[in-house]
């Protein structure tokens, strides 16, 4: 799926790319309570996002207090660390939660990238490749969550909440040699690119929630969320250009600095009452996100940074969303029944200050669900969903101007991006809670992603956030959960899908992407003695080639292991894990 949401105890959890994965990696696994893969999620939740993840953090259920401490090594090309601590303290009327994770490290990234220019008889002309070493210095990852939660009497309950990921000493230095060849791969000419960088990121977030019952089956819950997000992207950019056998003769630099301030808002009431075998949800949401993105862009000339404004900008966006929902769910013999409709208004207005340019959309969409489930026995049981979904496109997608990479390279936004709307409608069967067939169906139409293409005439390679035609899928999953002996448990996942990409090219005629793929997953976990204090698991995933847009992706597998050890009469645990085995 594209635009997979992740949630934290159905909050959103507002970061995307690096900072979500430095964020998940140190979260510790003994504070997780579970993780929910919603698919087709129902009208209560935000429409956007075609699949979501909510990762459910453990609550203490017993009264008095309870900690943990724990502390990771990771071992790559180079060393990564994290500590973390979960406390809980209950009474009761009052529960308080909170856990902290320290993490640094140093993440490396290597790679080729080959261009070809072509002349107008699509003959080869000169061929670009460039090899890509990027190293990045994390050293402090500061990752907390903070929740009060009081029960004021039987029917009354306020919690209040705070967690956020802040990581401001992120250093990069990356090291990218290009070699030009002519058509018979003879060196013309190269130059070599140093790029520092410096990342600092915070997030902070604060969530409140009063939820009132009315009955033991009738409540009212109101919440609000706020949000701070804040990201610096400095980059101090330095080429040097040569000819073969000789030295430099001429380099460049500059210096561009990219700071993003984002404030969401949102604020929301849910209401559940179960009447008989029926159960009805219906809520109202109000959602505001407020953006500044400003990049300064400096030259080096003579030695002295000086400002240009024709690649300097300072873009603003203000994005309401107004929502509503209604849901009735209800049981009737052997079948159970859900049907949703979810409908969210939009405005936004983007406005790039440096050319005035101000891109405006009003928009109103209507989100059906629909679930049917039948049990034919104690056995098996069949279902079917349907649900309309939307992604919007991120902030920094909206935004026009120029991001340079090098001399040669840019990315750059489209302020007239549409939202990607998407239908899903799957087919499932389980047998004896076992064995899971999922029978799918995914038509996205205008997805949006990053197409990169060429600029013939500046010899400069061009990635840009825009729609595409038409994305489509299908496939079947089957999963099965056995245990072959009391101390082997088997995990095993597997599926077979289609997809096709249908985007405009840069003639303006469209072209299709298409192949079938398949995926397969297993998971052994072992019980290696009596006590059950010894275990071990070994996981091997196979994924084939794949399609994104203009993009064709390469297969990969990935092997891997770990070995668990219980200690301090099983109040602590050790473990040693070994990871993409083979490379």
């Amino acid at each position: 799926s594209s635009g997979i949401l992740v949630t934290i105890n159905d909050k959103k959890v507002y970061l995307s790319g690096e900072e979500l994965k430095q964020l998940l990696e140190n979260t510790n696994g003994d504070t997780v309570k579970s993780v929910e893969v919603i698919t087709n999620p129902p009208a209560k939740y935000d429409a956007q996002g075609s699949t979501v993840l909510n990762i459910k953090i453990k609550q203490n259920n017993q009264n008095g207090y309870k900690g943990t401490l724990s502390t990771a090594y990771v071992q790559t090309a180079y060393p990564k660390g994290v500590m973390s601590t979960s406390q809980y303290y209950k009474t009761k009327k009052l529960s308080l939660s909170g856990n902290y994770s320290f993490g640094a490290g140093i993440y490396y990234r290597e790679g080729a990238d080959i261009v070809y220019y072509k002349d107008n008889q699509d003959q080869v002309t000169s061929i670009w490749e460039s090899i890509l070493n990027r190293k990045n210095k994390s050293l402090s990852q500061n990752t907390y969550r903070l929740t009060a939660e009081y029960e004021i009497d039987s029917l009354n309950t306020l919690t209040l909440g705070t967690n956020g990921f802040i990581s401001l000493k992120n250093h990069g230095e990356y090291n990218v040699p290009t070699y030009i060849y002519d058509a018979n791969r003879q060196i013309d000419s190269l130059y070599t690119t140093q790029n520092k960088r410096k990342n600092p990121t915070r997030t902070n977030a604060y969530n409140a929630s009063f939820e009132h019952k009315f009955s033991e089956k009738q409540s009212i819950d109101i919440s609000s969320d706020y949000t701070r997000y804040f990201k610096n992207e400095n980059q101090d950019i330095y080429s040097v250009f040569s000819l073969p056998q000789s030295g430099p003769y001429r380099d460049t630099r500059f210096v561009s600095d990219n700071t993003q301030k984002i404030g969401l808002f949102s604020i929301q009431a849910d209401y559940t009452n179960e009447i008989g075998e029926a159960k009805i949800e219906a809520g109202i949401k109000f959602g505001n996100v407020n953006a500044n993105s400003n990049l300064d862009y400096r030259d080096d000339i003579a030695g002295e940074l000086q400002l240009n404004p024709n690649r300097s900008s300072q873009f603003l966006y203000d994005e309401n969303i107004y929502a509503g929902y209604l849901s009735l769910s209800k049981e009737i013999g052997k079948w159970s029944l859900k049907a949703g409709l979810r409908s969210e208004y939009t405005e936004l207005e983007g406005n790039l200050l440096t050319s005035n340019e101000i891109n405006t959309q009003h928009y109103f969409k209507l989100f059906p669900t629909l679930y049917a489930l039948y049990k034919l026995t104690e056995a098996h049981e069949t279902g079917i969903s349907y649900g309309k979904r939307i992604n919007r496109p991120q902030y920094s997608a909206l935004n026009p101007f120029r991001s340079y990479y090098n001399s040669y390279s840019y990315y750059t936004g489209d302020p007239k991006l549409q939202p990607e709307i998407v239908h899903n409608i799957s087919l499932q069967y389980t047998l004896k809670s076992k064995y899971n067939f999922d029978l799918y169906y995914r038509n996205s139409i205008d997805p949006s992603m990053e197409i990169s293409y060429q600029d013939y005439e500046t010899n400069t390679v061009i990635y840009r956030h825009t729609n595409i035609e038409r994305k489509i899928g299908y496939g079947l999953d089957f999963s099965a959960n056995q245990e072959i002996f009391p101390w082997w448990q088997f995990i095993f996942s597997n599926g077979i899908s289609y997809s096709k990409d249908t985007f405009q090219g840069g003639d303006g005629n469209l072209y299709h992407n298409n192949i079938w793929s398949y995926n397969n997953n297993i998971n052994n976990r072992f019980t290696l003695n009596k006590k059950k204090e010894l275990s071990m698991e070994l996981n091997w995933s196979y994924d084939s080639p794949s399609v994104q847009g203009t993009f064709t992706v390469t297969g990969s597998s990935s092997l891997s292991m770990g070995i668990y050890k219980k200690v301090f009469n099983n109040n602590g645990q050790v473990a040693i894990l070994f990871s993409d085995i083979y490379k």
